[in-house]
């Protein structure tokens, strides 16, 4: 395998590494769960929020069916009265509390079907997380599973695909291995044919010549610094 196509192989590896990591099936199981209990949160939430409204609007439709009743007590005493203006003022509250009265009959009936809708999505909701929790180890089992099924079978791949590979390098140490051995039969063969005795012994002969020429040139210098000494040594004695 060349250098270049494992550099790839292995940068190919990292890449499907990060995106094996990225694409966990485990952390995409468990951010669903998070998010799908966070919406149900929510829900809840908002059914609170509604319920308190219609708790309110309940109040208010109580507090105004007082209301019309006290309207009706005080238009009759204002009659009873002689007061018509009285009584005709009180019957017109009531008329207006009952257009109200009415509305928040609408309102609240409104929300009630809203509750149940809402109702409805949070039972729902909890059906699938419940759903979802359950089957989670199942999915991660499986998955797990799976991985090992891949890595067996990418493995045996790896190996299929290195078969050449390997007997690429296997011929490449035999050829090596051969040439080495034919060397060794070259030197043995010179070794018995005195040829290498010959390389030695001219070796030793330059080696001769060498010191020889080194030894002349020491005996020169030593002449010559003799010769000075004595040159010296005459003119002192001439002086």
């Amino acid at each position: 395998m060349s250098l270049v196509k494992r550099i790839s192989n292995i940068f190919k590896a990292k890449a499907n590494d990060i995106v094996e990591k990225m694409e966990d099936p485990e952390d995409t199981l468990n951010y669903s769960l998070v998010e799908m209990r966070e919406n149900l949160s929510k829900i809840k939430k908002s059914m609170l929020d509604v319920a308190t409204l219609k708790k309110k609007l309940e109040n208010e439709l109580s507090d105004i069916n007082i209301k019309i009743s006290e309207y009706e007590k005080n238009a009759e005493l204002a009659l009873e009265s002689g007061r018509e203006d009285l009584a005709k003022a009180s019957i017109q509250n009531k008329n207006d509390l009952i257009e109200k009265k009415t509305n928040l009959e609408s309102q609240i009936k409104s929300i009630e079907e809203q509750l149940k809708n809402i109702e409805k999505s949070k039972e729902q909701m909890e059906d699938n997380l419940i759903k979802l929790q359950s089957k989670k180890e199942e999915l991660i089992t499986m998955k797990k599973v799976s991985d090992a099924q891949v890595m067996i079978k990418e493995t045996l791949t790896g190996i299929a695909n290195d078969t050449t590979d390997l007997g690429e390098r296997i011929r490449n140490a035999e050829e090596k291995i051969k040439e080495k051995y034919a060397k060794s039969q070259a030197i043995d063969y010179m070794v018995d044919a005195g040829m290498l005795d010959n390389i030695l012994d001219d070796e030793d002969k330059v080696e001769k010549e060498l010191k020889e020429i080194e030894k002349q040139k020491r005996a020169e210098e030593e002449f010559e610094e003799l010769k000075k000494r004595v040159a010296a040594k005459n003119q002192a004695i001439k002086e």
